[in-house]
């Protein structure tokens, strides 16, 4: 056999136990559903997921452990540009990338207390092994919950692999451990000095979800918003799609009823449902597999590129909400008042998709306290659309906006960076949930990375930990907020040799924002960060005889 040929048979050999492994945990889990239904004809009560133990205790609950699955974190590809007509909305066709474009994609795995590095890889959505970070544990032996190595150390480490080139989807893949799933992160960056896509995109790389709402897409002529879907499971996704805009509802047939199939991906070109609309906000429901869901948002004004982001899901639909992350930089605001460049501004936008118009309160904290809302704080968003509110009057600084609605609402915001009409980028942050326990934040590979931290009130702490590339964990570094306030972290400061950071948050409310800035003072880019780890998961059910 040649190597070549071993190299493919491994590989094979690889994807198959995969597939073995996620069979064996479905058929699991169907098994404990299967037995909760015929239980539930004897009068059985299931009380829902994520247990709630006092509670049920209470009232007589039995708890069931669900078995954990693999974390898994799914990367967009690299921005591409799309050719030819976009009437269709559906499955555009793609030009070849700059020469110029720059595509990675930097992931990190915690260990248990144990030391136990599960197994992890970086890999295409077909099963490509990118980049092996650790071996895959027996499953028998990655089922033990363990507190200490053998030696009665306890401890973490980690494993990390940086700027790996990959420009399709990429998924990071770790198996759980003691009944856990695992703690890791993954981070795409792009980068592009020519061509329309020129500029600069980062995003933290989400688990898949079967409901998302994606805020800040633009439809108008030169503004190009794909939304690109992915299935990493092998079960079948069915696709529901809402699309609001700032004069309504999109009403499609074909907005309905979209398959996905197992490692499958499909791509929508959103001017298909709302054409020409500066302001277009998304939801993604599945049935069945649950989806990675992004929108590629870039600009083009003439043969001038205007920037490049991935739009990624932010917080569900609230009547709260809160966006860690507003950049305003008043050199770039004096280009929205010509013409084509009236989107070169910082920007707040607000859907409201319920059926009553929406009150709307506003407030703006800089990094010297609370501020004026320019135009004033109270604001209304009509029924089933979006509104946008110009934040230009800001003063050069970073911001925390934070709303309370009548309704609920989901909402996002702009930030634009350049100092010509030559040199403008943009970057977009959603609202955010609150940050809870092991937030896990892959480094872009990027030095210009800050983290962007906001608080509405009351006292609370950030506790930040610096993860080498060596796998030492360092000891915390603790940013503490007071009252409405934005604190921006300067991440090389904190540990300059850092492939990631663990983050912990403690007491009131504090929500969080990963920015990076372009060493040519033009690019921007911003994300969320990942969602803290999972616990155990268990379901409640209730016997009445």
């Amino acid at each position: 056999m040649s190597k070549s040929d071993a190299e493919r048979s491994s590989a094979d050999t690889r994807r198959a136990r995969r597939l073995m492994r996620q069979r064996v945990r479905r058929t699991v889990a169907a098994g404990t559903g299967a037995a909760l239904v015929l239980v539930a004809g004897g009068g059985v009560v299931a009380q829902g997921l994520w247990g709630t133990g006092s509670a049920a205790q209470n009232i007589g609950l039995t708890a069931s452990t669900v078995p954990a699955g693999d974390a898994v974190f799914a990367c967009a590809p690299m921005p591409r540009l799309v050719e030819g007509t976009t009437a269709e909305g559906t499955d555009p066709e793609f030009a070849p990338d700059a020469e110029s474009a720059e595509s990675t994609v930097s992931g990190t795995v915690i260990s248990d207390p144990a030391q136990r590095i599960p197994g992890t890889a970086i890999e295409s959505l077909d099963g490509e092994s990118l980049e092996d970070l650790a071996e895959r544990l027996p499953d028998d032996e990655a089922d033990q919950q363990l507190g200490a190595s053998e030696d009665g150390y306890s401890g973490q480490t980690a494993e990390s692999a940086s700027e790996v080139s990959s420009s399709g989807w990429a998924l990071l893949r770790a198996q759980p451990l003691g009944g856990l799933k695992s703690t890791a992160g993954l981070t795409r960056h792009y980068e592009a000095t020519d061509g329309d896509l020129a500029g600069q995109a980062t995003a933290a790389c989400l688990p898949p979800s079967n409901d998302q709402w994606i805020t800040g897409a633009s439809t108008e002529v030169g503004r190009t918003a794909v939304l690109m879907l992915s299935n990493p499971s092998d079960s079948a996704a069915t696709v529901d799609l809402d699309v609001l805009g700032s004069t309504g509802r999109a009403e499609a047939a074909n907005l309905r009823g979209i398959v996905v199939g197992p490692g499958q991906t499909k791509d929508i070109v959103l001017a298909g449902f709302i054409a020409d609309d500066p302001a277009v906000s998304v939801r993604v429901r599945s049935q069945g597999a649950p989806l990675a869901a992004v929108v590629q948002q870039s600009v083009l004004r003439g043969l001038t590129p205007g920037g490049v982001d991935y739009l990624t899901p932010g917080a569900p639909a609230a009547r709260s909400q809160l966006v860690p992350g507003l950049f305003v930089q008043q050199d770039s605001l004096e280009l929205s008042t010509a013409g084509d460049f009236s989107d070169a501004t910082s920007q707040l936008q607000v859907a409201n998709p319920s059926s009553q118009e929406a009150q709307v309160s506003l407030r703006i904290f800089g990094e010297d306290g609370e501020v004026d809302v320019p135009g004033g704080a109270e604001r209304t968003v009509p029924a089933d659309s979006v509104a946008q509110f110009s934040l230009e009057e800001l003063e050069n600084g970073n911001y925390t906006v934070a709303l309370q609605s009548s309704e609920s609402v989901i909402a996002g915001a702009r930030s634009v960076r350049g100092t010509s009409d030559a040199n403008v980028d943009f970057g977009w942050m959603p609202a955010t949930s609150r940050l809870g326990h092991q937030h896990l934040v892959a480094m872009p590979g990027r030095d210009d990375a800050d983290l962007m931290l906001g608080s509405a009130g009351g006292t609370s702490s950030v506790d930040l930990r610096p993860v080498s590339a060596d796998g030492t964990i360092g000891d915390a570094e603790t940013i503490e907020l007071t009252g409405a306030a934005t604190e921006m972290v300067d991440l090389e400061s904190v540990s300059s040799s850092a492939v990631a950071f663990l983050l912990d948050a403690s007491g009131e409310a504090v929500y969080g924002g990963l920015r990076v800035l372009g060493e040519d003072e033009r690019t921007v880019s911003m994300t969320p960060l990942p969602p803290a780890s999972e616990g155990r998961r268990s379901i409640e059910v209730d016997v009445r005889r």
